[in-house]
């Protein structure tokens, strides 16, 4: 086991630490309110090239305006592309963005970039960040989007719902039209104005019906097949559906919107899956639910990525990048810190308004001063974690309101200039909007080498076969298990209703019970034991009628023609399955004798009517067993097998041979439309 010291830097280079230790040493290790002198790091990649920048602040509102007075009467300053109305955040995203793609396209400093070597944090989760994002979209920057969203923000969220919303109300107008200008359908918004706006006051479904004839076709096809979904199908297979089905929503949705759109469309469907576990499912439910949700889902961000990755300082903990931009440096971190509650004479955690200063006083006071002290602490700690997030290159950037082009002397800006300037580092010309910049570098120009990035050469894209743009096919299943009374119709008389037909169920479960319990019962003490049995499981019946299905069941057991079906090698209340032609036959047979050479299977028919051949058996029973045979035949290969009927009421044996069953094989055409496919 080697020991490691925690002074040990093995990530960031000479540069980069060097800053760091001159901000400790002047003063930052106390603001972090750490006790006593921490000493220096000691950088493992101690030959690698590395610096540091401070990035002249970028003049937004009052201060553009100054210089725009300077510069002209234009109202332009450097970059004539940003006009001087853009809000401070857009301008300071467009001059950021603008310099990482010229990064990207000719190297930073004689050290070439690609995107995955960039990460830009910001302290706090606002509009700066997503300004961003978008800038680096359209400049074509692969970027993978803002650490923390909420889940109905992201653009391809919005598509889904609107197809969803489509699907469970198609006269929104509103909606169907955002529809249809989505990837999803891929209509311009000049399409959308003249294909619609001679519609008068009709609905744009109902218009867009009208005048069919004039409308795209693969436009019409996509909205019924949303509307043909829409109430026969859970959330999730709705959202796959348009995904992944004759629509390809996400080849759609990330051709326009990037690979940043991957995350919130898989977010959403893990929440379709999961409201499909505890709610009642439907399309509009899942609406409902996903608009009122406030949650915000966090991005599941990697060590190393091939994008640009935006997101704020505290989600960057764990995390290392070889060029790091701290965007807006330059804010006021003593800007809106105040506690939320005080203890007071033994009040804990008493609730407060804000208070002016001059009226702060006593405890209050205390409470504001610690609420401060403990804000500009974590302040701190932050800086020297987005500091340190570095390998080899630190920008430090932001913008200023002021004319003269000061920013707050407690913001990180200010800390960085003053550690660079300390250290003597240069003043030197700043692409883009900057203007200047103030750099601190260490072993100039000895890169750390890229391993393949250089050789590297971007393969040709691969031509899809064409079944990759077809709907997969239904996943094969095997057969369902089919019981042999339930392979068609029964068309046997209805026996009767009410309290009769409830007296013919009961009087067959029981039969069929006598039948299963007395052939090991020595002959002479059948009847008394079925006596007994019947006193207690049907003592709602009276003396004679117990009697009589005792002398029933005794007259099928004690006749010699039955003896070997009721012997001691026949077996009773089988389960049996087999797969025949396809098809499983599963069920339970009522009587089974099996010799060496000879299978006999037997149903035992407990109603009043008794058929007098073979030829009036109702179809259902021949089905029945006809089924049983072929299941028999395929458990018990090379042996013969018979099937027969007992009506107790004769009490009758019908044996049914194989003439008679042959029309009645149970070749399932009803269900073997569904098996398709099962075992090719």
């Amino acid at each position: 086991m080697k020991e490691v010291d925690l002074v040990s830097n093995y990530r960031s280079t000479p540069a980069v630490l060097g800053v760091v230790d001159a901000w400790l040493a002047a003063g930052g290790a106390a603001a972090m309110g750490l006790d006593g002198d921490e000493p220096p790091h000691y950088p493992i990649r101690d030959a690698h090239a590395g610096q540091v920048e401070v990035w002249a602040p970028l003049p937004v509102d009052k201060a553009l305006d100054a210089g725009a007075e300077e510069a002209g009467e234009d109202g332009t300053t450097g970059d004539s592309t940003v006009p001087a109305s853009d809000p401070a955040s857009m301008r300071l995203a467009r001059a950021i963005a603008d310099e990482v793609q010229r990064w990207i396209a000719n190297g930073k400093d004689g050290r070439p970039v690609a995107p995955g070597d960039i990460m830009i944090l910001v302290r706090r989760r606002r509009d700066l960040a997503a300004r961003i994002v978008a800038r680096l979209q359209a400049l074509h920057v692969p970027v993978a989007g803002v650490d923390r969203f909420a889940l109905t923000q992201p653009l391809a969220v919005q598509d889904l719902m609107a197809a969803m919303r489509f699907a469970v109300q198609p006269l929104d107008d509103l909606n169907l039209a955002s529809l249809l200008v989505s990837p999803l359908i891929g209509w311009t918004q000049d399409e959308l104005y003249a294909r619609t706006h001679r519609r008068g006051r009709a609905a744009l479904w109902e218009h867009l019906r009208s005048a069919e004839s004039d409308m795209p076709a693969a436009t019409m096809d996509a909205l019924r097949q949303l509307l043909r979904m829409g109430d026969f199908t859970t959330p999730f297979r709705f959202l796959e559906a348009v995904l992944s089905g004759p629509i390809d929503g996400r080849r759609k949705l990330y051709a326009r919107l990037g690979r940043q759109a991957r995350d919130p469309v898989d977010e959403l469907l893990s929440q379709a899956l999961a409201f499909e576990q505890r709610e009642t499912v439907s399309l509009l439910g899942f609406l409902t639910q996903i608009e009122d949700s406030r949650s915000d889902v966090k991005r599941q961000t990697e060590a190393r990525s091939d994008v640009v990755r935006v997101m704020t300082v505290h989600g960057s903990k764990g995390l290392q990048a070889p060029i790091v931009i701290l965007a807006d440096a330059t804010d006021d971190p003593g800007v809106g810190h105040r506690p939320f509650s005080v203890d007071i004479a033994g009040w804990e955690k008493l609730p407060v308004f804000a208070v002016p200063t001059d009226e702060r006083h006593g405890a209050i006071a205390a409470a504001y001063e610690a609420a401060a002290k403990a804000a500009s602490e974590e302040h701190w700690r932050l800086f020297y974690v987005a500091m340190t997030r570095a390998e080899e290159i630190l920008v430090v950037a932001g913008v200023t309101k002021k004319a003269d082009l000061t920013v707050p002397e407690d913001s990180w800006h200010a800390a960085a200039e003053r550690a660079l300037l300390g250290m003597g580092s240069d003043v030197e010309p700043a692409g883009g909007d900057w203007g200047t910049r103030r750099v601190h570098r260490a072993n100039a120009g000895k890169w750390a080498p890229r391993a393949g990035k250089a050789a590297a050469v971007a393969p040709p894209p691969a031509a899809l076969p064409e079944w990759a743009h077809r709907p997969a096919p239904e996943e094969a299943r095997p057969p369902r298990p089919l019981a042999p009374s339930a392979l068609g119709e029964d068309d046997v008389a209805v026996p009767p209703q009410g309290s009769g037909r409830a007296a013919a169920v009961e009087r067959g479960v029981l039969l069929h019970a006598l039948f299963e319990r007395l052939p090991p019962v020595a002959p002479g003490r059948r009847h008394a034991a079925a006596l007994r049995w019947l006193d207690a499981q049907a003592a709602g019946l009276d003396a004679a009628a117990r009697t009589a299905m005792a002398d029933e069941v005794l007259t099928v057991l004690d006749d010699p023609a039955h003896a070997a079906l009721f012997g001691p090698g026949s077996l009773a209340e089988v389960p049996l399955s087999a797969v025949v032609d396809g098809a499983v036959v599963a069920g339970i047979v009522d009587r089974l004798l099996v010799t060496d050479d000879a299978v006999a299977v037997i149903d035992y028919k407990t109603g009043r009517h008794v058929p007098g051949r073979a030829e009036d058996v109702a179809p259902a029973y021949l089905r029945q067993m006809a089924a049983y045979r072929d299941a028999l035949a395929v458990i018990f290969p090379g042996r013969q097998v018979t099937a027969a009927l007992l009506y107790t009421a004769g009490p009758k044996l019908i044996v049914l041979d194989d003439a008679t069953l042959a029309p009645h094989k149970p070749g399932l055409p009803s269900n073997q439309g569904e098996f398709a496919g099962f075992g090719a």
